[in-house]
C-alpha cells in the first residue's frame, strides 16, 4: 500500500467520523426545549446553541477531509469507506445521548459496512489483477517502430472505422 492510498483511507475515515459528529451534535442542539412559534425564532435559537455551531465546524471539517481523501485516492476507493459513518453515529447516539438503539439497527449497520467493504475489496483486487497490455507500435514482420499499414492503424484506433450497419436494406421489389 502506497503512502497516497494510506492517506486517502485515513482522510476518508476522518470524513466519516467528523460527519457523524456533525449529525449528532446538530441533532442534540435542535431537539432541546423549543418554545418557538416561528422559523426565525428557531433559527436564532439554533445559532445560539454551541453544539449547533460545533456541528457546523465538524461539517466543514468533513468537507476538508473528503477533499483531501479524494485528492489522494480515487472516488471508487474513498466513497465506500464513508459508510463507516453509520456505525459511528450509532455509537455516538448510544454513549453520548444515552439513546437506546435497537438490535436490528446495529445488525443492519454492521451488515451494510461489512458488505460494502467486501464488495470494495473484491473490486479493488480484481482491478489490481487486470493489467491492460501496452499498445505496441511495432509492426509484425518489420524491423522498425511505427506502422504505415492502415489496417494496423485502424486496429489500434488511430483511424476511425466506418460505421457498421446492423439492418439490411430492403430491395425494392
Amino acid at each position: 500500500m502506497t503512502l497516497s492510498q494510506s492517506l486517502a483511507i485515513l482522510f476518508a475515515l476522518l470524513t466519516a467520523v467528523t460527519n457523524a459528529i456533525a449529525v449528532t451534535t446538530q441533532h442534540i442542539a435542535s431537539t432541546r426545549k423549543q418554545d418557538h412559534a416561528s422559523n426565525w425564532r428557531l433559527t436564532i435559537f439554533l445559532f445560539r446553541q454551541p453544539l449547533w455551531l460545533l456541528g457546523w465546524v465538524a461539517l466543514f471539517g468533513s468537507l476538508i477531509f473528503q477533499a483531501l481523501a479524494l485528492h489522494f485516492g480515487p472516488m471508487s476507493e474513498v466513497q465506500p469507506l464513508l459508510v463507516v459513518e453509520l456505525i459511528v453515529v450509532l455509537v455516538l447516539r448510544r454513549f453520548w445521548i444515552h439513546q437506546g438503539i435497537r438490535r436490528l439497527a446495529w445488525i443492519s449497520a454492521g451488515v451494510t459496512v461489512i458488505r460494502t467493504g467486501a464488495v470494495s475489496r473484491r473490486e479493488f483486487t480484481s482491478r489490481a489483477r487486470q493489467r491492460t497490455p501496452e499498445l505496441s507500435l511495432d509492426c509484425p514482420g518489420t524491423r522498425h517502430s511505427g506502422c504505415d499499414d492502415r489496417a494496423t492503424q485502424r486496429g489500434a484506433g488511430w483511424i476511425a472505422e466506418p460505421p457498421r450497419r446492423f439492418l439490411r436494406r430492403r430491395d425494392p421489389a
